[in-house]
């Protein structure tokens, strides 16, 4: 195979087997964090919802660790009528106010818990293009299909980005002063703004991103940007709409994360859940017959030796949050 190999070497400490995990950003932390998530594995991804910016991602975290209450939540009422928030996904939205501030606080929970208590956080940052409200200066997370002219588009520098990452930092290491941080960008191709526009906003975020990890020792830099553009640097490595990775690409990029950051008895526990999940999933065709039977003991039997083994496994959340 031509390709041009990664060298995704670990700087920080390996991820220790049934360690709570928090992944947080752009899209492609969804994706990387379900299937840690699906391995039963205790995660807590995006529960705030998608951020791509590190600006909007930075302030998120902000309102996260300072545990704001519901009333300090800041809100706006659009032009239909309904209430959101400027920083927050479509999700929040609500015809009430006290409905909108009271599931955010809800949610800005389990991002402080995610935070303060994982012992390794990862960081995916999607595009350095933002907008700006024209009223206040504010960078929004989401613009809630207000008016256009209401907004200025604008790209961060590489020194704002790494001002705001600097930002997220401080306040994830308030909270959590052992945590580990993973930064990444994530190989999602933004179109929209074209090319060249977005490549200039990748190369934004790659040097605010080293800008950071040379400046702190807790934090670190994995290469899934650069695993997808050059190792897998080929379209068929891309879904069908030529944006995203394909479903093996994410996998892929994924097995090189887990060999890279998790210690052997990690490594072990996955592969276990993996022949697991492959005998959990099989249905027997003939469910009533002797041999189904057996079968169906044999595999009680494996699922109840490995919660033996790993009893954290049980109560772990394989659905998302987000």
């Amino acid at each position: 195979m031509y390709s041009t190999p990664i060298d995704a070497h670990r700087t920080g400490k390996q991820i220790a087997v049934g360690k709570q995990l928090c992944f947080l950003g752009s899209c492609f932390a969804d994706r990387i964090g379900e299937r840690i998530k699906l391995s039963h594995w205790p995660a807590v991804v995006n529960p705030c919802g998608i951020h791509f910016n590190p600006v909007s991602l930075a302030t998120s975290i902000a309102d996260g660790t300072a545990q704001l209450m519901s009333s300090a939540i800041q809100v706006t009422q659009g032009e239909e009528g309904s209430y959101f928030s400027y920083n927050y996904s479509t999700r929040y939205s609500s015809d009430d106010v006290d409905d909108t501030r009271r599931r955010l606080s809800e949610d800005l929970r389990i991002l402080h818990s995610g935070i303060s208590q994982s012992s390794h956080v990862f960081i995916t940052l999607g595009t350095s293009w933002v907008y700006h409200l024209l009223e206040s200066g504010q960078v929004v997370a989401n613009c809630h299909r207000q008016a256009q002219d209401r907004f200025r588009k604008a790209l961060l520098s590489p020194q704002e980005v790494s001002t705001a990452l600097a930002r997220l930092v401080d306040d994830i290491v308030a909270v959590n002063p052992a945590v580990e941080l993973i930064f990444t960008v994530s190989p999602v191709r933004h179109l929209r703004d074209g090319l060249i526009d977005n490549q200039r906003s990748k190369a934004a975020l790659l040097t605010g991103a080293h800008t950071i990890v040379a400046a702190h020792e807790q934090c670190h830099y994995f290469p899934a940007y650069e695993i997808m553009m050059d190792e897998l640097r080929d379209y068929r490595w891309y879904a069908d709409d030529m944006l995203h990775p394909s479903p093996l690409a994410v996998r892929i990029i994924y097995e090189r994360l887990v060999n890279t950051w998790f210690d052997e008895e990690s490594t072990t526990y996955l592969q276990e859940w993996s022949q697991l999940s492959t005998l959990l999933s099989h249905r027997p065709h003939h469910p009533q017959s002797e041999e189904a039977q057996k079968f169906i003991v044999r595999r009680n039997q494996a699922h109840t030796d490995f919660l033996s083994r790993y009893p954290w496994a049980s109560s772990s959340n394989s659905s998302s949050q987000c």
